[in-house]
């Protein structure tokens, strides 16, 4: 079964490190990508730019709507996005919860709707 897992990442906590400590915290999360990859979970990962400025689409009154996503409105970031082949929630739980990215913000995990379907 496929997840996508979105990580957060606290916007204060993130600015706190120094450049040599963000560093190294990349290079853990990569580390355990790589582990998880290894280990046939793992096909796919995606980081935002920190810099990047989000836009928003929606439809309202049958018509476009093109704005600035609100996102200095919260705390948390949108950081990227990772895809895991896992048995079940529980064992996409289990494959998460030792990321390190977990120590900078935290994850929501989604069952991917492979037949295309929205509920």
């Amino acid at each position: 079964m496929k997840f996508i897992c979105l990580k957060y990442v606290e916007r204060n906590q993130w600015k706190a490190l120094t450049g040599k400590d963000r560093e190294a915290f990349l290079q853990a999360c990569r580390d355990f990508d790589n582990r998880l990859r290894e280990s046939g979970h793992f096909f796919a990962s995606e980081s935002l730019q920190a810099t990047g400025e989000p836009v928003g689409l929606t439809c309202f009154h049958g018509q476009l709507v093109v704005a600035d996503e609100p996102h200095d409105k919260t705390d948390e970031v949108l950081g990227g996005l990772m895809l895991l082949e896992a048995r079940d929630l529980n064992h996409a739980i289990i494959l998460v919860s030792d990321h390190p990215g977990i120590r900078a913000g935290w994850f929501t995990i989604h069952p991917a709707d492979d037949k295309g379907e929205m509920q």
